[in-house]
Formats: C-alpha cells, sequence, structure tokens
C-alpha cells in the first residue's frame, strides 16, 4: 500500500497531513478541500524520509508495507523527539484486538479497520487538523 503526504494550503498557513494508506483513503482526504494535496510514499522508510522535509498534522497508515511496516513505522515516528507528537491514524485490514492494542501500545491515535466509515475519517483528520492549527 503507498503513503500519502496530504498538505491543505488554507488562510495562508500550511497544514501537512502524511498518509501511508490505500488509494480510498487518498481520494476520502482530498475531499478536505479544494487546497488539500496528498503526495505519496511507498511504505514507512519512504514516509521517514519525507518527513525530514517537514511535519505533518495528521499521518494515516496501513499496517501491510513493504520494507518498513505501519507498525515499525509508528515505533520509528514515536522515538523521534521531532515527529513523536504527529497523529496518526491507522487504517488496515487487520481488525484482531491484538493488532488494535499493539498499534494503540506503540502509540497510533485512532485505529480504523477496512472497510472504514469514509464520514468518521474526515471528521478524525479535520479534528487533527484544527488541534494543529491551534498551536
Amino acid at each position: 500500500m503507498p503513503l500519502n503526504v496530504i498538505s491543505n494550503f488554507a488562510a495562508n498557513v500550511a497544514h501537512r497531513h502524511l498518509s501511508m494508506s490505500d488509494a480510498a483513503a487518498t481520494n476520502s482526504v482530498a475531499k478536505l478541500s479544494a487546497g488539500t494535496r496528498v503526495l505519496t510514499a511507498k511504505d514507512g522508510t519512504d514516509a521517514l524520509d519525507q518527513l525530514e522535509e517537514g511535519l505533518p498534522d495528521v499521518i494515516l497508515s496501513d499496517i501491510e508495507m513493504p520494507r518498513m511496516d505501519g507498525f515499525e513505522f509508528v515505533r520509528n515516528l514515536r522515538a523521534d523527539e521531532r515527529m513523536r507528537e504527529v497523529p496518526v491514524i491507522m487504517i488496515t485490514s487487520r481488525l484482531a484486538d491484538k493488532h488494535r492494542d499493539y498499534a494503540q501500545k506503540l502509540g497510533a491515535n485512532e485505529y480504523l479497520g477496512k472497510p472504514y466509515d469514509e464520514d468518521e475519517l474526515l471528521r478524525l483528520i479535520d479534528r487533527y487538523v484544527r488541534a494543529g492549527a491551534t498551536h
């Protein structure tokens, strides 16, 4: 599954959103506003490289990716002082409680199973974007 970096430029404030998920999640996020920009990376390794260029307001991450899966990505993200506060929404087909619990233990803020409710995803993204705008 690819990683998507979503950037929303509104009111002269840059809101960046990073997403490691599938095309459906990317399309959902693109509906947030006309100013939303989506960039993609193929896995967690690629995502960490992109994060060196700037931090997002929220990250959408799948679990199953090549080279570095979503669990390892969140572990690396939370270990980095500069990136540890960025909210992470995991979107995955792994619905077992053990996966959800592990993701939360690593520091994922939200965990959505596929298929997910698009409105719920958009509400979560909006909440994190608004929270980031107040900092």
